[in-house]
């Protein structure tokens, strides 16, 4: 039997952070008082996504950061595992959506390295399927 590791995880918080008084403000213009809710539940603050923002993109940000913060390639990780309750897709998977857009990233940046010295030929990168992949 193998052992399951979790060596590290990403996180993402949009940028609008907003605090009870903005929902309390909201639910008391049509008559609902939610100031006892919201005291009930412990936060003072929540982030809200903006127009542009999707349970896809934001967990591709924290799978970037993931990266990042553990110093690791994008191949690395064995698994990548995305958990929503409003998930942008049934099929495929999202953590499959996750991982090619990770792989995107890397080929843009090999592409904006390539052009940074002054070189700037057309660049065609492909990852290859043996390489980097969910098992």
């Amino acid at each position: 039997m193998h052992n399951v590791v979790i060596k590290g995880t990403g996180v993402y918080l949009p940028s609008n952070k907003v605090y009870n008084n903005f929902f309390e403000e909201h639910f008391n213009k049509i008559g609902l008082p939610v100031t006892g809710l919201m005291n009930h539940l412990g936060r003072r603050k929540r982030y809200l996504a903006s127009e542009n923002e999707t349970s896809l993109t934001m967990a591709i940000e924290a799978a970037k950061n993931l990266i990042s913060k553990q110093k690791i390639s994008v191949c690395q990780p064995d698994m990548i595992v995305f958990v929503s309750d409003i998930p942008e897709y049934l099929f495929p998977t999202n953590a499959l959506k996750i991982v090619n857009a990770l792989e995107k990233s890397v080929i843009q940046e090999k592409a904006k390295d390539h052009c940074s010295h002054g070189d700037c030929q057309p660049v065609t990168a492909r990852v290859p399927t043996g390489d980097c992949h969910v098992r």
